[in-house]
């Protein structure tokens, strides 16, 4: 069973987290209200592009921590997780463009500049994470957790504004 995790590819890992996001995505279908639904979706997605952050975490946190039993495990439950980084932020991304195609119909606040400068920080994540999909490099590697950690900044001042 384990050795099937090891091999799951891009399109499993997005089809396996779509079926378990099901509910959740009943749940925002059926809100009635389009500001409560885009707020919902945002917030949604905020847990998403978390979700996929916590990779960097547990990288972290192999890389500091000393060999044993449980950094065997611990390296073996990123190597399944890492299947699903991109899953979560995809899912995270169709998730905050329904967010965004709602909140550029109201009015401008500071708070809707905050998540235009998210949004601006997301599109080179995006891209830098297709090209570390593309060639793993360690330029590329860093560049995209760089951007990352300057989206994840931008999104905390959006939502605590």
């Amino acid at each position: 069973m384990l050795k099937k995790l090891f091999t799951i590819n891009l399109w499993q890992s997005i089809l396996i987290v779509t079926f378990f996001s099901l509910p959740l995505f009943l749940f925002i279908g059926t809100m009635d209200g389009g500001f409560r639904q885009a707020l919902f979706a945002g917030r949604a997605a905020a847990v998403y592009f978390l979700l996929s952050f916590v990779l960097y975490l547990l990288l972290y946190a192999i890389s500091h921590m000393p060999r044993s039993r449980a950094h065997r495990k611990l390296v073996i439950f990123t190597r399944i997780y890492i299947r699903f980084h991109i899953s979560f932020a995809v899912i995270g991304t169709v998730l905050i463009t329904g967010h965004i195609l709602y909140m550029t119909m109201l009015p401008l606040t500071i708070v809707s500049l905050a998540g235009f400068a998210a949004l601006v920080a997301l599109l080179p994540l995006l891209y830098t994470g297709y090209l570390r999909k593309r060639k793993s490099s360690g330029r590329r590697r860093r560049f995209h957790r760089y951007t990352a950690f300057v989206f994840a900044v931008l999104v905390f001042v959006h939502l605590v504004i």
